[in-house]
């Protein structure tokens, strides 16, 4: 099976003393501003077939005609069962926020995760986190349009995926039965995913950045700086739906594979990484 990691997912070192990784799916339900335009709202969710999914205290949150169901990530530490092992971690090719190579990191302040994020997540900056052990099988890949996406290897076997809520709330589960079919981790911008619209090469690698820098209070359609830096601004309710009702347009959308939904990725949008 192949547990595709899509869009705004950053690979960091896991905590000592564990050696393998974390995978950090940042709440960027608010998206952000850079230079006046809006970054879109970006959402968190886990996207299978219907035919390949049981779901246990899981509803989906959007479903795309008959064939697509796609579960939100909601601050949520998830597990795969069985544990991923028989490999190794192999991430160099994702793009680095901070770079130590290059002469000019993208972001400054990404030489430090913070607490909330890794170490005592909440659900305010964290939508999901992954603890991958380092024997477990990870590989890169890339579209035409350069986005690099990350995939976990479990073979031979069907995996139940688990969501268990950072505030102690029921555990929800997913269970994939066919042990060849594609899973994806998303955090993108659930309108031009779903409907196929390709992202720019713009400024989102900004909104990572600004991620990952301290958060002042924010209110919606306004932003307040601290420290002369920006802070995100809630946009738009439409990438946090509540259910089909906000997706009018896929009513009666035809199936597609899995693998064309990675296609309208831009090298802007696509996983990170720090060194």
């Amino acid at each position: 099976m192949e547990i595709v990691f899509a869009g705004i997912c950053c690979w960091v070192d896991a905590k000592l003393p564990n050696t393998g990784k974390t995978v950090i799916i940042p709440n960027s339900t608010r998206g952000g501003l850079k230079d006046g335009s809006p970054i879109p709202p970006h959402s968190a969710f886990i996207h299978a077939k219907r035919r390949n999914v049981e779901a246990t205290n899981w509803r989906p949150a959007i479903t795309v005609g008959d064939d697509d169901v796609l579960f939100l990530l909601e601050g949520d530490a998830i597990t795969f069962d069985p544990v991923p092992a028989g490999g190794s971690i192999d991430v160099t090719n994702l793009p680095h926020v901070k770079d130590t190579v290059g002469d000019t990191p993208i972001c400054g302040a990404a030489d430090e995760i913070r607490a909330p994020f890794r170490d005592e997540p909440a659900a305010f900056y964290v939508s999901g986190l992954v603890d991958l052990p380092a024997d477990a099988s990870v590989t890169t890949s890339a579209n035409s349009n350069g986005a690099v996406f990350a995939t976990l290897h479990i073979p031979n076997a069907s995996v139940t995926i688990t969501a268990k809520p950072f505030n102690d709330g029921g555990a929800r589960s997913l269970k994939i039965t066919d042990s060849s079919a594609p899973v994806f981790v998303c955090n993108v911008s659930m309108t031009d995913y779903l409907l196929g619209n390709t992202a720019d090469e713009d400024n989102h690698k900004f909104l990572v950045c600004e991620i990952f820098k301290p958060r002042s209070v924010v209110t919606r359609g306004t932003s307040r700086h601290k420290n002369e830096t920006m802070m995100l601004t809630e946009l738009s309710d439409i990438d946090s739906p509540a259910g089909d009702e906000s997706f009018p347009l896929l009513k009666g959308t035809p199936g597609k594979d899995m693998q064309d939904y990675l296609c309208t990725f831009a090298a802007g949008c696509s996983d990170s990484q720090w060194p």
